[in-house]
C-alpha cells in the first residue's frame, strides 16, 4: 500500500461550514504496510521480491517507481483490474494528523491471482517468506496452503483472526493486543503449540518483548528512549528477526530487533533500520565472550 500524506497550515475557518481551511505545503507518498516490511529488509542488505495485488490505476504506478527507487523486485505484484492500489491519505497541520481516508478493496483475490503469485516467487526462489497480513484481501487460507507448500521459513505478522490459516509457519510477531486475541481466535492456552511454530515474538510496546516457545518464554527488557512516533516500529522486528533468525537463534534476533525498534520509534514517520545503526548491539550479542 501507499502512505499518502498531505501537509497543510491552518488558514482561517471556512463560512461554509465548521470546517478548518488549509492551505497546502507539501505532499508526500511512502511505501505503506508490507511494502515498508519490503523497504525494512532491503535497508538490511537483503534481496527482496514483493508478491501481491495492485489496481490499474496511477497508484499502481507510483507504487512501482517507489520500490525500483528502493532497489526492491516487483515481479510479484499482480494487476487487477477489479480492485484500486491501497491508499491511505493523511492530512496533517502543525504536526497533527487531522483526518485520515483510506481507498481500498478488501475482497479476496482469485485463486487463479494467487497461482499466478505462486509460480512468480518460485521462479524468484526466496531463502524465505515475510507475510505482513493487513487484511486486504492477499492472505487468504488457500493463499497461505500454497506458501507453507513451499517449504521455506515463514514469517508472519498478521492479524488475530486469521490465526487459524497460519499454523505451520516457522514464526509470528505479533504485539499485545493481537497475542491476546489470537489466544481467544484459537481457544488455547499455548499458542505456539497451536501454530506449529518455532517462537513467538510478542512486542509489549514500552515494556519491551518476549519470546515464547512451546516450553518457555524469554523476557527482553527495553531500551529506555524518548519515544517520538511508533509508526513501523512492527515492520523494523519482523524484518530483523525474520533475517537475523537465520544466522542465530531466535533469541538473540529477538534482541537485536528490540534495539532496532528503539531507535526507529524516536524518528517521526517511518524509519528503516541499517546494520551499521546496529552495529555494537550486533558486536555484544556474537561476541565469543558473552555468557549466556
Amino acid at each position: 500500500m501507499i502512505d499518502h500524506t498531505i501537509y497543510c497550515t491552518p488558514k482561517r475557518m471556512s463560512q461554509e461550514a465548521p470546517v478548518l481551511i488549509l492551505k497546502q505545503k507539501d505532499i508526500k507518498y511512502q511505501l505503506g504496510g508490507a511494502a515498508n516490511v519490503a523497504r525494512n529488509i532491503k535497508q538490511l542488505g537483503a534481496q527482496v521480491m514483493v508478491s501481491g495485488a495492485v489496481g490499474y490505476d496511477q497508484h499502481n504506478k507510483m507504487l512501482h517507481h517507489l520500490f525500483h527507487k528502493e532497489g526492491i523486485h516487483t515481479e510479484g505484484l499482480i494487476t487487477s483490474p477489479y480492485r484500486p492500489t491501497t491508499i491511505k491519505t493523511r492530512i496533517v497541520a502543525q504536526e497533527r494528523q487531522l483526518i485520515r481516508y483510506d481507498n481500498e478493496d478488501k475482497t479476496d483475490i482469485d485463486p487463479n491471482e494467487e497461482n499466478v503469485e505462486i509460480m512468480r516467487i518460485k521462479k524468484f526462489n526466496p531463502d524465505l517468506l515475510v507475510i505482513a497480513d493487513y487484511d486486504k484481501g492477499n492472505v487468504t487460507k488457500s493463499m497461505m496452503q500454497k506458501l507453507l507448500d513451499l517449504h521455506k521459513p515463514i514469517y508472519v505478522n498478521g492479524k488475530p483472526e486469521h490465526i487459524n490459516i497460519y499454523q505451520g509457519i516457522t514464526c509470528l510477531v505479533c504485539n499485545d493486543y493481537e497475542y491476546t486475541h489470537s489466544l481467544k481466535e484459537g481457544q488455547t492456552d499455548n499458542l505456539c503449540q497451536y501454530l506449529q511454530c518455532n517462537a513467538i515474538v510478542h512486542t509489549l510496546g514500552h515494556r519491551g518483548l518476549e519470546v515464547v516457545t512451546s516450553k518457555e518464554t524469554h523476557y527482553v527488557a527495553p531500551y529506555v528512549v524518548q519515544e517520538v512516533d511508533p509508526t513501523g516500529a512492527s515492520d523494523t522486528i519482523i524484518s530483523v528477526v525474520a533475517l537475523e533468525d537465520q544466522v542465530t537463534d531466535v533469541f538473540k534476533a529477538a534482541k537485536m530487533a528490540n534495539k532496532a525498534a528503539s531507535i526507529v520509534v524516536t524518528k517521526a514517520g517511518t524509519h528503516c533500520i541499517t546494520y551499521k545503526d546496529l552495529e555494537k548491539e550486533v558486536l555484544s550479542l556474537f561476541s565469543t565472550n558473552e555468557k549466556e
